[in-house]
């Protein structure tokens, strides 16, 4: 009997634990299923964050609860605060190792350090567990401080955490769908306001290209209209041009004869100056060296009315330059117009040819005057700057400038014109005014200095040009060292080739007296019979001469005797001579005329000077 009982009670007990064991499964099935529905029931993936959170942090207990999922955009952090965090990598090296390898990870924690376990402590444990959809862990959940009660669940989590992977996985993919959504609608809608865009700027650019067509019409009829007005200020420029080019045909050849005329008057004159005694013949023969000297100049005024002069720079001081143009500037402008100079004390000193520097003055003086036509004021103005000066883009003087500023009180220059008022023939006074010719040739001889020219509009009215010539550092010295004695020749032999006969003359017995032995040509075939039958230490030739020329005679006489040395001459000036293809000599040209002096020195140079070595 008391077995019978025994056992009852053993049956009853194991029925009760039975029981107990179905009711602990019975409660993690209501809790997992709670958990469940919360999961299913949230809509979002910020919903099923926050459901899962909150889920756990209510059910299963812990703290410090952090989710890490993978997005499109990387890792999203999450807790149950409501922090949201966006990063490419999780920190934490236990959560890294368990989304890795979607393992479930427990660590014990031991509140006193110990080791043991401590009498009335219970011990804790770290739980991470994956968020798996098969072989895939999209996330894992971080959970700390779990008590042994919460052990109890610990079989039935991982289904929980798969249902709870699913249901973000699906959340994700739904958001990433919406995203894909959103994205294509907003590219649309941005591809839709290009081409908005697009059509408006089209729409805006034929507006535009249409109103520019009109214009351009209304444009090309005012031009046609003022281009037969033109076609008249240019027929009349062109019948001045070619008046110009007839001067400057005549003035070339009467140049050249005087100033052959002028080189045998000078030799002449020099050697009865310096053989007679008697003064009233010193004085008789210094008048006719004077005249001649001032027939070269006029010479020189003729070739620059045609412009077929070239430059014959030296040092000169532009305060002088413009004090000796001023009586000439105020006959031009006229008893109604006020001329006003302002001059440094220091002196300016320039390399230029002055003369062509008395032209730029008129021209612009000329110009100030038809622009007063009531009359007004003129003011001519000099002055040293640095070499900061410079227009931007040109290489600095390294000696900076002298800045020479003419300006006037008149009706001043329109802003359309500034840019064509350098432009040969271009002019906008009235018919039979003017040829268009005189700014193109101040800029032209600008240029030909060295120099910059700007236009501008001078304060109060009027205009103002400012001109920049490049300052001479040793131009003083030049200027003013006395001319030193012609140097001596000692015997050497020159073959003068001169087809004029006085000139000709003139030049054998200036070099004769100055120590030389000479001999003569009067033509290119002569002087290569005489360098055939004899050496001579300097050949001097007359470039321009009948038949074979002087430059063409010295190639020849250069292939049959290398090494020789040459001095040209010509009363032609640069430019003639290069119209004439005579251009680019292998030796110094020596202008005409030239006093018996200069002539001299120049032998003795072109001698002295080493084979092969170019003249200065």
């Amino acid at each position: 009997m008391s077995d019978d009982l025994s056992a009852a009670a053993q049956q009853w007990q194991r029925l009760q634990r039975r029981l107990a064991r179905v009711a602990r499964e019975k409660a993690r099935l209501q809790v997992i299923t709670h958990m469940m529905g919360s999961l299913g029931a949230a809509a979002g993936v910020e919903d099923v964050v926050q459901a899962l959170l909150q889920g756990v942090l209510e059910h299963i207990g812990g703290s410090n609860l952090v989710l890490w999922y993978r997005t499109g955009e990387g890792v999203v952090m999450a807790d149950v605060f409501g922090r949201r965090e966006l990063g490419g990598t999780i920190a934490d090296p236990l959560a890294r190792r368990a989304l890795e390898t979607g393992a479930f990870i427990e660590v014990e924690t031991d509140p006193a350090g110990t080791g043991l376990a401590a009498p009335g402590v219970s011990r804790t444990s770290t739980w991470l567990f994956p968020l798996a959809v098969g072989a895939e862990a999209i996330g894992v959940l971080r959970m700390e401080g779990m008590q042994i009660a919460a052990a109890e669940l610990k079989p039935v989590l991982p289904a929980f955490f798969g249902f709870a992977a699913l249901v973000l996985k699906s959340g994700l993919q739904s958001e990433s769908r919406l995203l894909q959504a959103n994205r294509e609608l907003a590219r649309a809608a941005e591809e839709l306001r290009a081409a908005r865009d697009q059509l408006e700027t089209r729409v805006a650019e034929r507006t535009a290209e249409l109103r520019e067509a009109k214009e351009r019409l209304e444009l090309e009829l005012a031009e046609r209209i003022q281009a037969q007005e033109r076609l008249r200020a240019s027929e009349e420029a062109l019948r001045q041009s070619q008046k110009m080019e007839a001067l400057g045909l005549m003035a070339g050849g009467v140049a050249h004869d005087l100033n052959n005329i002028l080189q045998a008057i000078t030799g002449f004159g020099t050697i009865l100056r310096d053989t007679l005694v008697a003064p009233g013949d010193q004085e008789c023969i210094g008048e006719i060296l004077g005249a001649s000297a001032r027939a070269a100049e006029l010479t020189r005024g003729l070739l620059a009315i045609s412009r077929r002069q070239a430059l014959q720079p030296r040092p000169v001081d532009l305060r002088r330059v413009v004090a000796l143009t001023e009586h000439f500037l105020r006959r031009i402008i006229g008893e109604d117009v006020a001329l006003h100079t302002r001059l440094p004390a220091a002196p300016l000193v320039v390399l230029a040819d002055a003369p062509q520097i008395q032209q730029v003055l008129l021209n612009l003086a000329t110009n100030a005057r038809d622009a007063m036509p009531g009359g007004g004021s003129l003011e001519i103005a000099a002055e040293a700057c640095g070499p900061e000066a410079a227009p931007d883009g040109a290489p600095p003087a390294p000696a900076g400038y002298a800045r020479l500023t003419v300006s006037d009180t008149g009706t001043g220059i329109r802003p359309e014109h500034l840019e064509r008022i350098f432009e040969p023939f271009f002019t906008t006074k009235p018919t039979g005014r003017g040829t268009g010719l005189g700014l193109s040739i101040v800029h032209g001889i600008v240029g030909q200095h060295g120099g910059h020219i700007r236009p501008g509009a001078r304060p109060g009215g009027g205009t103002c040009f400012e001109i920049l010539l490049p300052l001479s550092p040793r131009a003083i010295a030049e200027e003013t060292a006395p001319e030193q004695p012609a140097p001596a020749g000692r015997g050497e032999r020159v073959l003068v080739v001169e087809d004029d006969p006085l000139v000709r003359v003139a030049a054998r017995r200036t070099l004769e007296r100055g120590g030389y032995r000479v001999e003569v040509a009067d033509s290119g075939d002569a002087a290569l019979a005489a360098c055939r039958a004899g050496d001579y230490d300097l050949v001097f030739l007359d470039l321009v001469m009948p038949g074979r020329n002087g430059r063409e005679t010295a190639e020849e006489i250069a292939r049959q005797r290398p090494g020789q040395r040459f001095l040209f001459t010509s009363g032609y000036s640069g430019n003639v001579l290069d119209a004439r293809g005579i251009g680019a000599l292998p030796a110094r040209l020596l202008p005409k005329p030239a006093p018996p002096s200069l002539l001299l020195r120049a032998v003795r140079e072109a001698i002295d000077l080493p084979p092969g070595a170019r003249p200065a």
